[in-house]
């Protein structure tokens, strides 16, 4: 009999053991969801990627992306728009909607960018320096002012007009060269690749995806204009685990690599 006791105490440790295994083998849940990211119009390329990579380890979780000017699509969402978080091209559009509660955390920098002047492969004006954008006649493209890549662009000119040898009234002769001030920076990149105009102001990382069809001139030391995309979740969002779990996977070195490939940077 003691050796019948002792034959089932180890049968019911063994199990309980068993049964300790196999619950820590467990992995935890991952949330899941279907999220609506609205999304800068120049993430459009990076953003189909980072789509790929994170639903391929978030089979839970779908994304749904919708790309326009970061400040149009502030505005959907001060308007009502239903959507889980807004990736903008600045820190100021989250930040607005964070003051008017209407986020769910303050908003997180994942990438950084810069802007680039660039011509129609070819450069049919034969632009070669910044400075040559101040002839008569020319036709520029620039994102609308009300948008962050215009207001990145005010900044640029701004500083271009300091340098040493630039003309007297440089800013005024660029903005008399306009030919378009686009909504957003996808029309921006769109105009141009068109040959619709002889140079444009974009993102730099915009000029790096389209390549051989267009040409980056370069820029004078001491104007670099730095934009910073930053990210946050909506307070009246559906999915409030998946959608902090995809800000939070924004920041992991994958999603750097991603966002590298297409010429952005750290935060």
């Amino acid at each position: 009999m003691p050796g019948s006791r002792w034959l089932i105490a180890c049968m019911v440790l063994i199990v309980g053991l068993d049964g300790c295994a196999s619950a820590a083998a467990t992995p935890t849940p991952q949330p899941g969801g279907a999220l609506t990211v609205l999304a800068a119009a120049s993430l459009q390329a990076p953003f189909a990627e980072l789509k790929r990579a994170f639903q391929a380890s978030h089979p839970r979780t779908t994304l749904t992306l919708a790309f326009d000017a970061s400040s149009t699509l502030r505005a959907q969402i001060e308007q009502g728009a239903p959507a889980d978080l807004l990736v903008s091209a600045d820190v100021a559009s989250p930040a607005r909607l964070a003051s008017e509660g209407l986020t769910a955390g303050p908003p997180v920098t994942f990438a950084r960018d810069t802007l680039a002047i660039v011509v129609p492969a070819g450069n049919p004006a034969r632009i070669s320096s910044p400075i040559d954008l101040a002839v008569p006649n020319l036709r520029i493209v620039v994102a609308a002012a009300t948008v962050p890549l215009g207001m990145y662009t005010q900044l640029l000119l701004e500083r271009l007009a300091k340098q040493p040898g630039y003309p007297p009234g440089y800013a005024a002769r660029i903005v008399a060269n306009v030919a378009s001030r686009e909504e957003n920076a996808a029309t921006v990149l769109a105009r141009i690749e068109l040959g619709e105009a002889d140079a444009a102001i974009m993102y730099a990382s915009q000029a790096r995806i389209a390549g051989a069809r267009l040409t980056v001139i370069g820029l004078p030391a001491g104007v670099r204009v730095t934009a910073s995309y930053a990210a946050v979740v909506l307070k009246a969002s559906r999915s409030g685990p998946a959608a902090n779990d995809f800000l939070a996977w924004l920041r992991t070195p994958i999603a750097g690599a991603i966002l590298a490939r297409f010429g952005l940077t750290p935060p």
